[in-house]
């Protein structure tokens, strides 16, 4: 197992577009500039998860869904702990 993780670690070639990486390190900044961590913290989410999504798409169809119902089920944990919490 870890050694097929290894092996599609070491052979993937992430190409990102140059305005999305731009886009997020400028939302990234502002959200931390005006201090809506919670922001900042969806914001990193949701680009990790596309970034993430371009190296799965290649991956049998198995693992893509696995890949989507754990995004949801983390997405939607960290929406609920987000607004469960006052504190912040």
């Amino acid at each position: 197992m870890f050694a097929n993780a290894y092996k599609l670690i070491k052979t993937t070639h992430l190409y990102l577009p140059a305005f999305e990486v731009a886009l997020f390190v400028a939302l990234l900044s502002l959200a931390l500039l005006y201090r809506y961590n919670r922001a900042g913290l969806v914001v990193a989410y949701v680009f990790a998860y596309r970034w993430g999504w371009l190296v799965v798409s290649k991956l049998p169809g198995s693992a893509q869904t696995t890949y989507v119902i754990l995004g949801i089920l983390v997405g939607a944990l960290t929406v609920v702990s987000m607004l469960s919490d006052p504190q912040y």
